[in-house]
């Protein structure tokens, strides 16, 4: 009687498919993807995020899905009176040296289908937005950080509010259809303003202060618009074994033109192009994840006066003494043309 065989142990389950990244950098100027202008000074810009991809399936009509979440902080060093610099009636809010700033979380969610499309759901939640000075966060300083711009007020939050922004991507990863060296992947982001940072404004009543969102200061909650851009990519590796890939970043926003408040001008909020080179750091231990370091350039076309002033957002931020690097610009010196260096480095796992 021969020995009954053991069933064998049941396969162990796959590894938890986790990636991560972070990424410093170092801006010339702080500019949002919206062509809003919000701190006319070098800022850092600090991210990191976690990644778990949940489905995978290469022959499937869905490739792949995963969910993650990204932390993100912008600070643009300390200051004395930088905002009576900027030419905006604080009230003393200059005597508050501190640290502007803004910080966000954002939940997010990557689809993969049919092979060549991506769909990317960002939840961009602002936790604080702009920040001024060491008691910027205790309740009732609102009234510091307001600016009369006609022919309303404009209020920037003070770091007592936050704000809630949806972005839905479709992007065509063209590169793997044409086999080209260079690849445009064309896509189109459809925003939606959930929430304003500052409904109603230091509880005035609603309509006297602009309520503010993440994309402008001006711009309107329960509203959206489109941004519609390529991202034309070369390898150089691939081709001529140089660890650098060049990128050159090019949208435009479009969408009613009530989107970006009472002083819109049209349909067309900014256009913008760029050249970045990543310099793939592959000489170091793959066991310390891929390293990497960029550089680049973003030229900002401001096309809807709600983004200028006076009476646009962007006087806030860029009225009164203009960096060199801003051209262009209105009678009163408003900049409608500006270009913003970096420099970054960071690694993904």
């Amino acid at each position: 009687m021969g020995v009954p065989l053991k069933a064998p142990p049941p396969a162990a389950p796959p590894p938890l498919d986790w990636h991560g990244f972070f990424d410093v950098t170092w801006e010339s100027y702080d500019m949002n993807p919206q062509g809003q202008a919000v701190f006319n000074q070098p800022s850092w810009v600090v991210a990191g995020g976690l990644a778990l991809t949940v489905y995978k399936d290469p022959n499937g009509f869905f490739n792949n899905l995963t969910l993650g979440t990204t932390a993100l902080g912008v600070f643009s060093g300390a200051f004395n009176s930088v905002w009576d610099n900027w030419g905006v009636a604080t009230g003393g809010v200059g005597s508050n040296a501190g640290a502007l700033g803004y910080d966000a979380v954002i939940p997010n969610a990557t689809l993969t289908f049919a092979k060549y499309w991506t769909l990317n759901d960002e939840l961009i939640i602002l936790v604080f937005g702009p920040t001024i000075g060491a008691n910027s966060l205790l309740p009732g300083n609102g009234a510091n950080c307001t600016a009369a711009i006609a022919p309303k007020t404009l209020s920037l939050g003070c770091g007592a509010g936050g704000g809630i922004q949806n972005d839905l991507k479709l992007t065509l990863n063209d590169g793997a259809i044409s086999g080209w060296p260079i690849s445009f992947n064309p896509y189109v982001t459809w925003v939606y303003e959930a929430s304003s940072f500052a409904p109603g404004g230091n509880g005035a009543p609603d309509g006297q202060y602009y309520h503010g969102s993440i994309a402008c200061f001006a711009c309107l909650a329960n509203t959206s618009d489109f941004m519609l851009g390529i991202t034309p990519t070369v390898n150089l590796a691939k081709y001529w074994g140089i660890p650098i890939t060049l990128k050159a970043p090019i949208w435009a926003t479009v969408g009613q033109q009530s989107y970006w408040g009472v002083n819109s001008n049209g349909n067309w909020g900014v256009f913008t192009a760029g050249l970045e080179a990543i310099w793939d750091l592959n000489w170091m231990p793959k066991s310390f994840g891929g390293w990497y370091i960029k550089g680049g350039f973003q030229w900002y076309d401001i096309l809807n006066s709600a983004l200028y002033g006076p009476g646009g957002a962007n006087w806030v931020t860029v009225g009164g003494n203009l960096p060199g690097n801003l051209t262009g610009g209105l009678p009163n010196g408003t900049p409608t043309s500006i270009t913003v260096g970096y420099v970054g480095v960071g690694a993904h796992f």
